[in-house]
C-alpha cells in the first residue's frame, strides 16, 4: 500500500519535460486565440465590445498565434511562457489603464465586470506557468497595481445609481482577485508539503535501506545516463562478497547485515569523485565511472580488492570478509545490457577462479591496453 503510493507521489512530483510542455502549449495556445476571436464574431453581429477590445482583441488572437508558431522553432520554453504571461498581463493592464483614462466609456461598470475573467485568467497563468513563490509574488504585484489604479479612481463625482454600479464592479473585482490569490498561497503551502513528501519519496526509492547506498533503480538509471556519453571509456564492476551464503548460515543474518552495511561504507570510502557506488541486489554492489584508460581501471579495482579484507565487523571471530569483481571495460556509447552481462561473466569467471580476485573483460576493445594517462591520479581508499 505504502509502496503504490510512493509511486503515485513520484508519477505527480515528476515534471513535465521539454516536449510534453510545448505539446501543452500547441494544444492551449489555438484554444486561447479561438477564445479570444469569438467576442469579435459577436460584435461583428451586434456591435457591444468598447474601442480597446475592438483594438486590441485581433493583436491578442495574432499573438497567440505568433506564440504557437514558436513552439516549432529552437525558442526556450521558459521564455514562450514568459511571454505568454506578458501578453496577458499587458492586455489586463491596458485594458484597465484605457477604462481609467478614457472618459467616453458608455458603461464603465459593464466594461469593468467584463474585466473580470481577463484578470482572473491572468493569475491562474502567473500560478501556473512561474514557481509557487515567484508565482505569488506576481499575482501580488498585479493585485497592488489593480488596488492602487482603481482607489485612485474610485467614482466619487458621479451620479448616485453610476456610482453604486461602479463601486459594486470596483469591489467585485479586488474580491475576486484577492480571493484567487489567497487560494494560490493556500495552494502554493500545501504544494510545498506535498513536494517534500516526494522528494522524501524519492530519496527512499532509490536508496537502499541496509545500506544507505544507492539501488539497483537507482544504478540503472545512472547506467543508462552514463551509457549513451559519446567518446571515452566506461569502466562497470559487479563486486560480490565472498562465501556471504555461509556467514549467514554460520553467523546469522542480523551478522550478515552487519557485514553488508561494513562493506557498503568502505567501498564508499575507496570511491573517487564522480564514481558512482550502489548496492546492486543480495552481497552484490555495483560500481561505474568513466575511466581514463583499461589499466587505470585494472589497478583501481585491485586496490579496492585488496582493502575490503581491513574492514572489521564484530562478531565473526576474525574472519576477513573479502570480495570478487567482474570487471568490464568498454567505449562509449555502449548499450547497458551489454555491460551488465560481460560483468556478470567477468564476475563468474573470478568466483571460479577461487574468489578474491579481479577479472576483467574488455567489451569491444583489443586485449592491448593503452599506456596509462599520466594525469589520472587514483585516491587513497579511506578504511571504513
Amino acid at each position: 500500500m505504502e509502496r503504490r503510493q510512493n509511486e503515485r507521489l513520484l508519477a505527480l512530483a515528476r515534471p513535465m519535460d521539454l516536449e510534453s510542455r510545448l505539446s501543452y502549449y500547441r494544444m492551449i495556445l489555438p484554444g486561447a486565440a479561438a477564445a479570444v476571436a469569438l467576442p469579435l464574431g459577436l460584435d461583428r453581429i451586434e456591435p457591444y465590445l468598447i474601442a480597446f477590445d475592438r483594438t486590441l482583441l485581433p493583436l491578442m488572437v495574432a499573438i497567440f498565434l505568433s506564440l504557437l508558431l514558436l513552439t516549432w522553432t529552437r525558442l526556450k520554453v521558459e521564455w514562450l511562457e514568459w511571454l505568454i504571461l506578458g501578453a496577458m498581463a499587458g492586455f489586463v493592464l491596458g485594458r484597465l489603464l484605457y477604462l481609467l483614462a478614457a472618459p467616453g466609456v458608455a458603461s464603465p461598470a459593464a466594461a469593468l465586470g467584463a474585466t473580470l475573467p481577463w484578470v482572473i485568467i491572468t493569475m491562474l497563468l502567473n500560478a501556473g506557468l512561474l514557481s509557487p513563490r515567484r508565482g505569488v509574488q506576481a499575482n501580488v504585484a498585479l493585485l497592488g497595481v489593480l488596488a492602487t489604479g482603481l482607489t485612485l479612481w474610485w467614482p466619487g463625482d458621479r451620479p448616485s445609481p453610476e456610482r453604486q454600479h461602479l463601486i459594486s464592479a470596483l469591489s467585485q473585482l479586488l474580491l475576486a482577485a484577492g480571493s484567487v490569490l489567497m487560494a494560490q498561497v493556500v495552494i502554493s503551502q500545501r504544494s510545498a508539503a506535498f513536494s517534500r513528501r516526494a522528494r522524501r519519496a524519492l530519496r527512499e526509492a532509490n536508496l537502499d535501506a541496509l545500506t544507505g547506498l544507492p539501488n539497483r533503480r537507482a544504478l540503472d538509471g545512472q547506467l543508462e545516463r552514463l551509457s549513451r556519453e559519446a567518446g571515452g571509456l566506461l569502466a562497470v564492476a559487479l563486486i560480490d562478497v565472498d562465501h556471504f551464503k555461509a556467514i549467514n548460515d554460520r553467523y546469522g543474518h542480523a551478522r550478515g547485515d552487519e557485514v553488508l552495511r561494513a562493506v557498503g561504507a568502505g567501498l564508499r570510502g575507496c570511491m573517487a569523485p564522480g564514481q558512482i557506488l550502489g548496492r546492486y541486489g543480495g552481497e552484490e554492489f555495483l560500481c561505474m565511472s568513466e575511466v581514463p584508460d583499461v589499466e587505470a581501471a585494472r589497478r583501481w579495482f585491485e586496490l579496492v580488492r585488496r582493502r575490503v579484507p581491513q574492514i572489521t565487523v564484530d562478531g565473526l571471530d576474525g574472519l576477513k570478509v573479502t570480495v570478487s569483481v567482474g570487471l568490464v571495460v568498454s567505449p562509449l556509447p555502449r548499450l547497458p545490457a551489454e555491460v551488465l552481462e560481460a560483468a556478470d561473466a567477468a564476475l563468474y569467471r573470478a568466483k571460479a577462479a577461487g574468489r578474491d580476485n579481479v577479472q576483467l573483460d574488455l567489451l569491444g576493445l583489443d586485449d592491448t591496453p593503452p599506456a596509462a594517462a599520466p594525469e589520472w591520479r587514483l585516491p587513497t581508499p579511506v578504511q571504513s
